[in-house]
């Protein structure tokens, strides 16, 4: 074990190794772009500021490296965005978070501005970003030029800049990193990079999968960094930033910050929480093998009787359960329409309106998540029989 790779990405802590307690083979992963991966890779917590991180280390690099070399977001829903769904209905995404960020809670920002859009992929965000502030003269930053037509055909965009962040040129009244920071290996100088790119006055958006809501986000081989709250708020104000809003509840299982430039430079961010990093680590750990191995003993169960079983999305956590259930599973169930009729794993995906009768589909989320999701089906479906983690059939 190299020290060299055990280091904490955001303090240059002493980072150490966080297995689960329960025994359990090494575990799978899920590329960021959802296909899936043989291994998750180590996950680290750092002993000074409690940051969880992957081990930066030669193989995690190859596999980044290689994620990113076949990357194909969307793949199931036509390249189309991600829709979540909720009580108000389905929606892109991005649409959802722009409404938490500009909100009650968010940032008010004036109806006129520039934005840069950091590792913008094919524009989604900037399109959102336009619908809510139409004014506003918009640009993309990536470091592949393969969607620059994609992002340039957006209404709104006036560029796109390709390569690093320090071949961009310019100072922007706003900069966004939407689910950007957690593929960076060093956040804090990314971060410390963008602030060239504000204005004084400027804001920074960021959003990520919070690690508090979701331990899914483990599984996600090209994900360096696992950030919660406080350490998503330590790296910002490293940085050189003061956090303007803190948004945990702005999209569920994200977390997002918006910040602006700091006169003084980098805050003392103090010792950070240790314990809390690795109650979430080791917990986290513990949680995804207990689910794995409930969501195992159900389909044994019901195939026991004859029955079927079916777990519930095709994005990072219903890809990861079918992984560790190989053979188990019969079948995904999606609310999203555009991926009803394709396979995903070999498996078909179906809507919810279409469950076998003899069926019962686990809801591999956390337990609140699960909860609030089995609330809302069962009145949509009330003949869709559901798993819920910790809870048997709701």
């Amino acid at each position: 074990m190299s020290p060299s790779t055990d280091r904490c990405v955001l303090c240059g802590g002493a980072a150490r190794e966080v297995r689960p307690g329960a025994p359990f083979s090494e575990f799978p992963g899920v590329t960021s772009d959802v296909k899936p991966w043989p291994r998750m890779g180590a996950i680290l917590c750092c002993e000074v500021c409690g940051h969880v991180q992957k081990r930066l280390d030669a193989q995690w690099r190859a596999d980044a490296e290689a994620v990113y070399s076949d990357y194909v977001m969307y793949h199931l829903s036509n390249g189309s965005e991600q829709v979540v769904f909720d009580s108000g209905g389905p929606a892109p995404r991005t649409s959802r978070l722009i409404r938490g960020m500009l909100g009650p809670g968010g940032v008010d920002l004036p109806e006129t501005g520039d934005l840069l859009d950091v590792g913008c992929g094919g524009g989604a965000f900037l399109s959102a970003f336009h619908a809510a502030r139409p004014g506003w003269t918009l640009a993309g930053q990536d470091h592949c030029a393969q969607r620059r037509g994609e992002v340039l055909a957006r209404e709104g965009v006036r560029a796109f800049h390709c390569g690093g962040l320090d071949e961009v040129q310019g100072v922007y009244d706003a900069v966004s990193m939407i689910y950007v920071l957690e593929h960076m290996p060093d956040p804090v100088a990314e971060l410390a990079r963008v602030r060239r790119l504000l204005k004084p006055d400027g804001a920074l958006l960021v959003m990520v999968p919070d690690l508090a809501q979701s331990f899914f986000d483990f599984a996600v081989v090209d994900h360096c960094g696992h950030f919660f709250a406080e350490t998503l708020t330590r790296a910002v104000e490293q940085a050189g930033y003061e956090v303007a809003a803190l948004g945990p509840a702005w999209m569920a299982k994200e977390v997002g910050v918006i910040a602006r430039p700091r006169s003084g430079g980098p805050a003392d961010s103090g010792a950070g929480d240790a314990a809390r990093g690795l109650a979430l680590a080791s917990g986290g750990l513990d949680w995804l093998a207990g689910a794995a191995d409930e969501a195992g003993a159900e389909a044994a169960a019901l195939h026991a009787r004859g029955g079927r079983f079916g777990v519930f999305g095709t994005a990072i956590a219903g890809t990861w359960l079918a992984q560790v259930l190989a053979g188990q599973v019969d079948f995904f169930v999606d609310e999203d329409a555009q991926r009803w009729g394709k396979t995903h794993l070999g498996l078909p995906i179906i809507g919810p309106a279409d469950a076998p009768g003899d069926s019962a589909v686990f809801l591999g989320f956390p337990p609140e998540l699960a909860r609030n999701i089995a609330r809302r089906l069962s009145g949509l479906h009330p003949r869709l029989s559901l798993l819920v983690p910790g809870a048997g059939t709701d």
